[in-house]
């Protein structure tokens, strides 16, 4: 695996450990942007972190899931135009975003996110291992 695939890998555990134990989502959500600004520089070859610096000193959850939610749509379709192997993971870690926006608005479980987040982990890395 490539160091950018190690990168990635680190920042989604942390997003993770924040979303999962509630710790902090926001935190958690911010730490997903910048997964999404490295997926975008793994398709295009352009940074987006200038996104992730101006959206820092704004910690309302809404304001910050709407971004992530664009840069996400923006990578999705980028990674589709291109036929990048990326879009599959977007597209899973999409559907698994609809899946926790539903959970949090309505706070009621929803074991479906891991029927969309854990296939866009497995696939990540089998094809991060192989590029």
């Amino acid at each position: 695996m490539n160091k950018r695939g190690y990168i990635v890998l680190g920042v989604v555990l942390l997003a993770d450990i924040f979303m999962l134990f509630h710790i902090n989502d926001t935190i958690g959500i911010l730490l997903f942007l910048i997964v999404q600004c490295c997926y975008h520089y793994i398709i295009t070859k352009r940074n987006l972190f200038y996104i992730f610096i101006i959206f820092l000193f704004s910690f309302h959850i809404y304001f910050i899931a709407i971004i992530y939610a664009l840069v996400s749509f923006i990578n999705l379709i980028i990674s589709y135009h291109r036929k990048h192997w990326l879009f599959y993971t977007i597209l899973l870690l999409g559907l698994c975003d609809i899946c926790v926006a539903y959970q949090y608005l309505s706070h009621q479980s929803n074991l479906y996110i891991w029927l969309f987040y854990l296939p866009s982990q497995v696939y990540f890395v089998e094809k991060i291992k192989k590029n």
